[in-house]
């Protein structure tokens, strides 16, 4: 055998080992594959959405949208005014407080004042008064 008869053989045996490989990825590549058992049930459409009824289906949800926000709308304000009314009531109450407090103060000083000078004459009374 000569040297091209040598490449030929070579050459034929690596296209020989290719067809296989070829024939493997083109079965592969082009074949459909069908599950079994068959999981969904494929059935036709009854009919299809138009692009009007989407219109309307889309100018329903903004209308909806829009009477929503409105409503949260009116209760944010109405909760505004009561957090408002809330806080004028809380300044009404603390000033109150204060006031109460400084018309009570005098008077727990004075109490505190005469509580000690009765303390002070009761102690120096059970001092001089003789035991019976």
């Amino acid at each position: 055998m000569d040297a091209d008869g040598v490449q030929l053989l070579i050459g034929g045996g690596a296209i020989g080992a290719l067809v296989p490989l070829a024939s493997a990825w083109i079965k592969a590549r082009f074949s459909k594959t069908q599950i079994a058992p068959q999981p969904l049930e494929v059935k036709g459409a009854a009919r299809f959405v138009t692009c009007d009824q989407c219109d309307l289906r889309h100018r329903e949800v903004d209308n909806r949208l829009a009477a929503g926000t409105r409503a949260f709308d009116a209760v944010r304000s109405k909760i505004d005014a009561v957090e408002t009314k809330m806080d004028t009531n809380q300044r009404d109450v603390m000033q109150s407080i204060q006031k109460l407090n400084d018309r009570i103060a005098p008077v727990a000083e004075s109490c505190a004042e005469n509580g000690a000078a009765i303390r002070i004459l009761l102690g120096e009374n059970l001092k001089t008064r003789p035991k019976s």
